[in-house]
């Protein structure tokens, strides 16, 4: 890819450098834009916007690493900058991991993030082809495997259940789980309105042998919190 530089300098001279990196930048958006769109569609706070311009940042950075020391005094390290970007992309990724009642969102975002960080480095450095495979696998994993993961789920099963908004009931789900042998996968929590009140709503994912046991659970559930609506989710 250097020589890709020196041609794109002979021809434009002093913008030379300016072309190169407009013209992997563009290709860092193109490549990341199918990533941040996926996460965007889900409705994650860390979307589009946030992964083309991790993607772009990481990419100017690495341009800048790779040709820009060079013009300052003949001698470049191209890796500590890239080493830079990789340690400060964790303090992003780290403000997308959130904890939901039992389970922790956003793990999976934050490995965007991340990747798309990796891309910028790629598509910076000159490595075209290998950001497009890095893209082309992070898509099949994000897409085609969570498709997977949700055909060849087995014994699980999901309801909700909404509650006024002072009421604080995921303890007693926990404990009647427990008294009822059923083990948790995932309990999410968010405000909706019912009926003019600010009511919470509880979705909860469990591990089940029988069908009988979610029968069980919404039993106990109607009896000790007597929620205003609940119903499985299929």
């Amino acid at each position: 890819m250097d020589d890709a530089i020196r041609q794109i300098t002979d021809m434009y001279g002093s913008y030379g450098k300016a072309i190169y990196t407009l013209i992997v930048i563009t290709i860092t958006v193109v490549l990341v834009f199918s990533i941040g769109i996926e996460r965007e569609r889900k409705g994650y706070s860390a979307g589009l916007r946030t992964h083309i311009l991790v993607a772009v940042g990481s990419c100017i950075l690495m341009v800048v690493s790779k040709y820009g020391a060079s013009e300052m005094d003949g001698t470049r390290d191209p890796l500590r900058l890239a080493a830079q970007v990789v340690t400060g992309i964790g303090f992003i990724g780290a403000g997308a991991i959130i904890q939901t009642g039992l389970d922790v969102k956003g793990l999976t975002t934050a490995a965007t993030l991340w990747i798309s960080a990796a891309i910028g480095l790629c598509t910076g450095s000159g490595l075209i082809l290998e950001a497009i495979i890095t893209t082309a696998i992070a898509l099949f994993v994000l897409v085609l495997l969570k498709n997977f993961e949700i055909h060849t789920a087995r014994n699980r099963s999901r309801l909700s259940y909404l509650v006024p908004a002072e009421q604080n009931t995921l303890s007693r789900v926990t404990d009647i789980c427990d008294s009822l042998g059923l083990r948790i996968k995932d309990i999410d929590t968010r405000t909706e309105k019912h009926n003019g009140q600010n009511c919470t709503k509880v979705i909860i994912t469990i591990h089940t042998f029988e069908r009988a046991d979610l029968g069980k659970l919404m039993d106990q559930i109607n009896q000790q919190i007597k929620p205003v609506v609940m119903e499985e989710i299929k």
